[in-house]
């Protein structure tokens, strides 16, 4: 059996909810909030429903960021366990935050031990380059000496080009901060400083679009729309007969 199609929300202007509407989003949802906002700020006009649909689209984006950082904390391996021990309230969250802030295998861990293991090399291979160049100082240099001062030469170029990749890793665990669970990230100052710019842009947007429509509403009240009346329309005089001239008075006329 054939499903029927989908009943589209129309907005206004040719605009539908799903061309606003993230595929997986509630396109219902979007469409209350818009009427919500429609019967507040009461436009009147096309250009005053644009605004309105403008404030409705910024205030749904808002909403997918409080989404968005809720789908970034559950997407964590120990968002279950947090949860479940949230049940318990703090108490129970203090329990977990204490079991489990010693847990080995993270990524970060794994990247500050390669970072310090390739320091370590780098500074050997370096001791052995001066104890390999001593005897060349002293005009005692062999061949077998000279190999090893090529050798470790090489060595050095593939540690220090090693390096870089050593520190881009170290970089994004840092970055990512991928040690924490998602209680301490959702609690970090730099997180929530994030979010809270995007946010306070999402309101400055939204403060704008207010003052639009206040000063469209005054334009309106300053230079209401006139309606034109058309004029009733007129009959068209009926055409006039030739005007008829007597024989006598034409004779009248005529010359002797």
């Amino acid at each position: 059996m054939r499903s029927k199609p989908k009943t589209k929300n129309a907005l206004a202007h040719g605009l539908y909810a799903n061309d606003l509407v993230l595929p997986w989003e509630n396109e219902q949802g979007f469409v209350d909030l818009y009427h919500g906002i429609r019967r507040q700020l009461r436009p009147d006009g096309t250009l005053q429903d644009e605004v309105a649909l403008d404030i409705a689209q910024w205030q749904w984006r808002k909403r997918r960021v409080h989404i968005g950082m809720q789908l970034a904390y559950r997407g964590h391996p120990d968002a279950d366990a947090m949860a479940k021990a949230g049940e318990q309230g703090w108490d129970g969250v203090g329990r977990y935050l204490d079991e489990t802030s010693g847990k080995p295998e993270r990524f970060s861990d794994h990247a500050r031990a390669a970072a310090k293991a390739q320091s370590k090399a780098v500074i050997s291979i370096s001791e052995a380059i001066d104890k390999a160049m001593a005897p060349l100082a002293k005009g005692k240099a062999s061949p077998d000496s000279l190999d090893k001062i090529k050798q470790l030469t090489h060595l050095a170029e593939a540690a220090n080009a090693l390096s870089d990749h050593v520190v881009h890793a170290l970089k994004y665990a840092e970055d990512y901060d991928l040690q924490q669970g998602p209680f301490q990230r959702a609690h970090r100052p730099d997180v929530l400083e994030k979010y809270s710019k995007i946010e306070s842009h999402i309101d400055k947007q939204i403060d704008k679009a207010l003052v639009r429509l206040v000063r469209l509403k005054e334009y309106d009240k300053m230079y209401p729309e006139v309606e034109v009346i058309n004029p009733p329309a007129v009959e068209p005089a009926p055409p006039l007969s030739p005007l008829s001239v007597p024989e006598d008075s034409e004779q009248a006329h005529e010359p002797d």
